[in-house]
C-alpha cells in the first residue's frame, strides 16, 4: 500500500444540495469517517465492499459501500458548505495553525482533485486485495 496514513477533509454529501463536513481517515489499515455527529463508520479498509470515483465527480469525489449504507463523499467543498470544524481538524492530526491552509486548499478543485487520487490509490489496493 502506498500510503499507510491519510488523513483529510471531506464533505458528506445529503440529498440534492446538503452536506456535512468531516474528516476521512486511513491508519492502520482502517478507514474512519467522521463528522460533528460522530463516527459514520471505522472499519477495515478489507470491509469497503465497493468504491467507486464517478466521473460526474471529476476526481473529487467518491462513493464508498460500507455494510448496506452508501457514502457520497466530496473532497471538494461544495458551494455554500460549512468549514471543517477545529475540533475534527484537531482530531486528524491538523493543528490550529494549518487549520487555515487544509481548509483553504480544500476550496480548491485541483487541491481536492490530488486528494481524490490518494483516496482512490488507498481504496483500490484494499479492496482488490
Amino acid at each position: 500500500m502506498a500510503n499507510e496514513w491519510l488523513s483529510t477533509p471531506v464533505w458528506l454529501l445529503k440529498g440534492m444540495t446538503g452536506s456535512t463536513p468531516g474528516v476521512l481517515r486511513m491508519a492502520d489499515k482502517r478507514v474512519a469517517l467522521t463528522t460533528e455527529d460522530g463516527p459514520a463508520f471505522d472499519v477495515a479498509l478489507t470491509e469497503i465492499q465497493e468504491t467507486r470515483f464517478p466521473w460526474y465527480y471529476f476526481g473529487g469525489g467518491a462513493k464508498l459501500r460500507v455494510g448496506n449504507k452508501e457514502f457520497r463523499l466530496s473532497f471538494v467543498r461544495p458551494n455554500g458548505a460549512q468549514d471543517i470544524p477545529a475540533r475534527l481538524m484537531a482530531q486528524a492530526g491538523v493543528g490550529l495553525g494549518g487549520l487555515e491552509t487544509v481548509v483553504g486548499k480544500a476550496l480548491d478543485i485541483r487541491d481536492g482533485r490530488r486528494v481524490g487520487k490518494a483516496w482512490k490509490a488507498v481504496l483500490s489496493s484494499g479492496t482488490t486485495s
